[in-house]
């Protein structure tokens, strides 16, 4: 496989890099406790995106490298994704690695950028 890199916004709450967690929970009451158990999360839809984006809560403001999916014990699936701010225990968690889940991707990654081989042949066909 191929590893991904990744523009992504880590402004929001449920981003903590002391806890290795990005996630997006569908109540705003569940922020911290989202952070130390898994709770329901937002449906990303276009739209919803699309607004983030425009009144500038989605904003780019980090760059990280994802290199793995992961599953928890719901079955919920997260991306690996190695941060930038090194390993201190005191202040990131899980190695300087952050699971971020599919939810957060969705409505947070601004850009992705992968070898062209990683690209369903159709579509490397279509750019070539």
């Amino acid at each position: 496989g191929f590893t991904i890199a990744l523009d992504v916004d880590v402004s929001e709450k449920t981003f903590s890099a002391k806890y290795g967690l990005a996630v997006l929970p569908l109540n705003i009451e569940d922020n911290e406790k989202s952070l130390k158990q898994i709770v329901e999360e937002k449906n990303v839809t276009q739209e919803y995106r699309q607004q983030e984006f425009e009144n500038f809560d989605t904003t780019d403001d980090h760059l990280m490298h994802i290199v793995g999916i992961v599953k928890d014990q719901k079955g919920n699936q997260y991306y690996k994704v190695k941060n930038s701010w090194g390993s201190n225990s005191k202040r990131v968690g899980n190695d300087g690695y952050i699971y971020m889940s599919v939810a957060y991707f969705k409505l947070k990654a601004i850009s992705v950028l992968m070898h062209k081989n990683a690209l369903p042949k159709k579509v490397r066909n279509a750019i070539d």
